[in-house]
């Protein structure tokens, strides 16, 4: 059962077009996306650690964020979409007020520097495990900070319809729950516009054969993309790979990490990155790969 929203977030989500389970239906080389194109940045593993963190003057995490964001709002994104993993880690055993000062670090960031509709899943590392202690809901510090709805929901936006989805479960297998597959199989029939899924780790992906993971259940999702003839975009983290397949009329993107190895250099030979997608209103996808302090094979910044 769906919790209800507060005035706030019913504010936001309309403004927005989300629609909650159980709610009623490098440098710029150009300057903006075409007039009929939603230009979309996607940020993923980011791992951005708690204010007081000991290695920030070292790793200096959050004047390279700062710095990705730049880069990001210069080529005039209308949309930012946050792929998991946003905080360093509450999961490690953290008390409650190192998990809040990582969100709130995180949420202060998107203020000062996203001006535009964003929406976010939850990661692995999102999801609060402190020590001693049984916080009940888990992933209820992220869905607050993170400024979701719900766990998993629908935003329709600039002619796309986008499916922010949860595959991490404490305990259980990482896959789209039964509660979840019901809502998603429904909602893509509701809807017309091109769809897109984002989940943490990716559904169909190259990085999988060398990383593994990936969301369970990949041949009966398969089939209900096939179903759903709208679906042709997927958006994923968590390898800290970058690879594009198309699959039937899908594109899978992993869009690796900004952090790249967790802010320490280059993670297996790719540096920090995001990716920048033009998605048109007939279901077209482009995408850019944006390594944003060196390019493969380049010295890290990072010693």
């Amino acid at each position: 059962m769906s919790r209800g929203l507060s005035r706030r977030e019913v504010l936001g989500v309309a403004a927005l077009g989300v629609l909650a389970p159980g709610a009623l239906a490098g440098v710029p080389r150009a300057a903006g996306p075409r007039s009929e194109s939603l230009r979309v940045a996607f940020f993923t593993d980011a791992h951005v650690p708690h204010p007081e963190a000991p290695d920030r003057s070292k790793f200096r995490q959050q004047e390279r964020v700062a710095q990705a964001f730049a880069l990001a709002n210069a080529r005039r994104p209308g949309l930012y979409l946050f792929g998991g993993d946003n905080v360093m880690a509450v999961d490690q055993g953290n008390d409650e007020a190192n998990a809040l000062g990582q969100f709130e670090n995180w949420a202060g960031l998107l203020r000062e520097h996203v001006k535009v509709p964003f929406a976010h899943v939850i990661g692995n590392h999102d999801i609060w495990y402190p020590k001693d202690k049984d916080p009940g809901d888990r992933k209820a510090l992220a869905v607050e900070h993170f400024q979701m709805p719900h766990r998993h929901y629908r935003m329709d936006h600039g002619g796309w319809s986008f499916f922010l989805l949860d595959v991490f479960h404490p305990g259980k297998p990482t896959e789209v729950d039964a509660e979840q597959w019901a809502w998603l199989d429904e909602e893509l029939g509701k809807t017309t516009l091109p769809a897109c899924l984002v989940t943490h780790t990716p559904i169909f992906s190259v990085s999988n054969i060398i990383e593994g993971g990936g969301v369970g259940k990949p041949k009966e999702l398969r089939e209900l993309f096939l179903k759903h003839e709208n679906v042709r975009l997927a958006l994923a983290g968590h390898q800290h790979h970058v690879d594009v397949c198309h699959y039937d009329r899908v594109t899978y993107v992993c869009g690796g990490a900004v952090s790249g190895a967790w802010w320490g250099g280059d993670y297996a030979h790719f540096p920090p990155a995001f990716v920048l997608l033009d998605l048109t209103p007939e279901g077209g996808v482009e995408s850019e790969v944006v390594y944003y302090e060196n390019k493969p094979g380049e010295k890290s910044v990072v010693p």
